[in-house]
């Protein structure tokens, strides 16, 4: 294989694992990897929106190319699969016509849902997450009936090619208006469970905490663009979540909050989040036994949660110890499925990480609650830390022991 060869090959291949949704390291790590096995030098620099590549040596001039990724959704079936095909390229550095046939067997051979099943996943979600939030039955009903239609309005206007930013502002306006709606007729007793498990899918709290987890690994440019993706849709969030409660007080002037919470045992609200995480499988296309998989790392963490709380650790302190299990978990069943632990990761992490703080936070800018701004914004950065250094530290310690276990094989 030459070197324009290579160089297609690497960039193809890097930019279906970042379309895909995989994390930079991994685009960063199997593109070195490819170079390597086919024997050349090679560097390569990935952010959000760009891979930039470059093919060195033998007293040649360099050859370099950049490609830009547009604005993508997470499919972890395919990053999965990728993940597969980079593993095989590296294993048995086929010819170019053989390398290609497999980068496009993914896109032939996985499966999507339908989005029937997505909304129904919506559905799920929202109700789990809702109850989870010590919300009773009948909240969680009703969250899944604003779940379901803040996913559907999301999706319909996301084929009419409508900017995300607009998409969840109207979303999260939908959800605020229904849930207050509800509430003023009686049927509600929790109002905000109510909304955070409608606007669960829409929460920025994964690219938050994934912010975080890039700039202690020391991607600092990949970390900024998804600090500044997470702001925009927590603004967002509470932009629409604003506009709907100035609506609601001039619809329902009588109306005020009622909260009455719901004390579920441990075991219910684990099977809360466990449930909680099917639907989040069903909205990132994982099929057959990962959702099993995925949603008992889900369960783990929330064990580990609730477990360190009730030990007398604090928020931020079970925060670290969930991330802990669930990177631990995550990494374990990485090893023995042999696909990437990403999987785990955002199912299970998806409904522990400060989406919802940040939404608050937001907020209460908006509202001129400057104190309780500042507040419950550095909580949910020092929550979002805590559970990305337990990430970090975990994945820290895999890739130490890989490295004194196998000095000539990386992880």
């Amino acid at each position: 294989m030459d070197r324009e060869e290579l160089m297609e090959l690497a960039m193809d291949l890097g930019y279906r694992l970042q379309e895909s949704g995989a994390e930079i390291y991994r685009v960063e790590e199997s593109i070195n990897r490819l170079f390597s096995a086919y024997g050349v030098q090679g560097d390569v620099f990935a952010v959000n929106n760009c891979i930039i590549l470059t093919i060195s040596g033998d007293g040649e001039a360099p050859l370099t190319r950049m490609r830009r990724v547009p604005a993508h959704d997470t499919n972890l079936d395919m990053v999965e699969a990728y993940n597969a095909v980079s593993r095989k390229l590296c294993a048995e550095t086929p010819d170019y016509a053989a390398a290609k046939e497999l980068l496009r067997q993914p896109r032939r051979n996985t499966q999507a849902y339908s989005p029937l099943a997505v909304l129904l996943g919506a559905f799920l979600s929202a109700a789990a997450f809702c109850m989870y939030n010590q919300a009773g039955p009948l909240d969680g009903l009703w969250a899944g009936f604003c779940g379901t239609a803040a996913a559907w309005i999301y999706i319909h206007l996301g084929k009419r090619q409508v900017n995300a930013f607009f998409r969840v502002i109207l979303a999260s306006f939908s959800i605020s208006i229904l849930a207050t709606a509800l509430q003023a007729a009686g049927v509600l007793k929790n109002l905000e469970a109510v909304t955070l498990g409608g606007q669960l899918l829409l929460l920025p709290g994964l690219v938050f905490t994934n912010f975080i987890r890039d700039i202690i690994n020391g991607d600092t440019n990949a970390g900024l663009s998804k600090m500044v993706e997470a702001l925009l849709i927590a603004a967002a969030l509470a932009g629409g979540a604003a506009l709907a409660l100035i609506l609601a007080g001039r619809l329902f002037p009588g109306a005020r909050p009622e909260t009455v919470l719901t004390a579920h045992p441990l075991p219910l609200r684990c099977l809360f989040m466990g449930l909680t995480g099917v639907g989040v499988c069903l909205l990132y296309n994982v099929h057959g036994p990962g959702i099993i998989f995925c949603c008992l790392a889900a369960a783990a963490g929330c064990l580990a949660n609730l477990g360190a709380e009730a030990l007398g650790a604090g928020a931020y302190g079970s925060s670290l110890a969930a991330a802990v299990a669930i990177s631990a978990y995550a990494e374990i069943m990485a090893r023995i499925r042999k696909c990437p632990a990403i999987s785990y990761l955002v199912v299970a992490m998806y409904p522990l990480v400060p989406g919802s703080g940040l939404y608050r936070a937001l907020t209460y800018a908006l509202q001129g609650e400057s104190q309780l701004f500042l507040s419950t914004a550095l909580r949910a950065i020092a929550v979002a830390g805590c559970l990305a250094a337990g990430m970090v530290a975990v994945s820290s310690l895999v890739r130490l022991h890989g490295t004194f276990a196998n000095p000539r094989k990386g992880r």
